[in-house]
C-alpha cells in the first residue's frame, strides 16, 4: 500500500507541474482511482479521492489510508 501511495502522490506532482492543480487533480482523480482498485474498501475510498481539490487534501488522504488502511 505504501509503494501505491508514493506512485499516486508522485503522479499528482507531475500532473500538477504539467496541467496546474485544478486540471491536474481534477485528471488525479481518475487515475487514483485505478490505482486503489482491487483493494478493500476501494469504493469509499474512490468517493472521498473525488472530493479532494488539491495536492495538500490529497496528501493529507493518502495519510489517514497509511495510518489506517480500512478506510
Amino acid at each position: 500500500v505504501q509503494e501505491v501511495v508514493e506512485m499516486i502522490l508522485r503522479h499528482a506532482r507531475n500532473q500538477i507541474a504539467w496541467k496546474g492543480e485544478i486540471m491536474g487533480i481534477r485528471e488525479m482523480r481518475k487515475h487514483a482511482a485505478w490505482y486503489t482498485s482491487g483493494y478493500k474498501n476501494s469504493a469509499k475510498l474512490r468517493g472521498r479521492i473525488n472530493e479532494v481539490e488539491s495536492y495538500q487534501e490529497l496528501e493529507e488522504l493518502f495519510r489517514k489510508v497509511l495510518q489506517k488502511p480500512e478506510l
